[in-house]
């Protein structure tokens, strides 16, 4: 072979090197888990369950599967701790499979439950109580705070008090079921970028944006279920946060989508 066809040969394998090197990652099948609307099949089958141990006629299943409905109560004098805990625990109980919540899981009722007040602060059920936070019709949260070592966002079961109606309504679910992707196809870098040009493009009144307590060595990456029409898709994102507007982005890890936006500096 001659130093032509020599060069020609060598410089055909760095092309088809770098060619498979400039090939995009796609995310794996498996991802993002999704927590879709039950076939009939599937729905009947989670009903018979639920039906052999419901003896409440206002609570049922929706077409995810999941507990619905509200649960009475007596609130003629008023609400305390052991009103709220005794539902709370009932629900936890008899329905946890229905909300995700099995009973392998180790909750404190008192410092597991909280409550958000005006402002955006969260104090537990037992401090609600302790120092007369009590407030008109309160929504006590159940948070899955993590999966699998990641952070979660926006994931909760809701218990709502009506004094009114004389009810406690359930709404929410966790969601154990998780798929986390081997590696990072978006790194911090793009994370940031993305973010910086989402709110450049869709939230203007923010800007400009101060980068210079923004730390990428410390993005953490946090789970989120983004809902769709209905599916809930179980997404790892980036969390990245521009401290000094008071800010927050959720970016895909897998697609670089920006799957949630937050102006915390309105709860203030």
């Amino acid at each position: 072979m001659n130093n032509y066809l020599k060069v020609i040969l060598l410089f055909t394998l760095f092309v088809q090197a770098c060619s498979k090197d400039e090939v995009e990652k796609v995310p794996s099948p498996e991802y993002p888990y999704t927590y879709g609307v039950l076939s009939k099949q599937e729905l009947d089958i989670e009903l018979q369950k639920f039906n052999s141990i419901n003896t409440i006629e206002s609570l049922t299943l929706n077409e995810f599967g999941i507990l619905s409905g509200s649960v009475p109560v007596s609130l003629s004098k008023g609400l305390d701790s052991t009103l709220v805990k005794e539902n709370i625990s009932m629900i936890l109980k008899t329905y946890g499979n229905f909300i995700g919540i099995d009973k392998s899981v180790n909750l404190n009722i008192s410092t597991d439950i909280s409550i958000r007040l005006t402002g955006g602060v969260d104090v537990s059920l037992g401090d609600y109580f302790k120092y007369g936070l009590i407030k008109a019709s309160p929504m006590f949260l159940l948070k899955q705070n993590k999966l699998k070592d990641r952070n979660m966002e926006n994931v909760q079961v809701k218990f709502y008090f009506s004094q009114t109606d004389n009810k406690m309504q359930i709404l929410g679910r966790w969601y154990p079921e998780v798929y986390i992707p081997e590696e990072e196809i978006k790194n911090p870098d793009q994370a940031l970028a993305i973010s910086i040009q989402y709110i450049k493009e869709n939230h203007k009144d923010v800007t400009p944006l101060n980068l210079s307590n923004v730390e990428k060595d410390k993005f953490n990456k946090v789970l989120y279920p983004l809902q769709k029409e209905n599916k809930v898709e179980i997404r790892e994102c980036w969390e990245v946060t521009f401290w000094d507007n008071s800010v927050k982005t959720l970016v895909d890890t897998q697609t670089g989508e920006v799957v949630y936006y937050l102006d915390y500096g309105g709860m203030i």
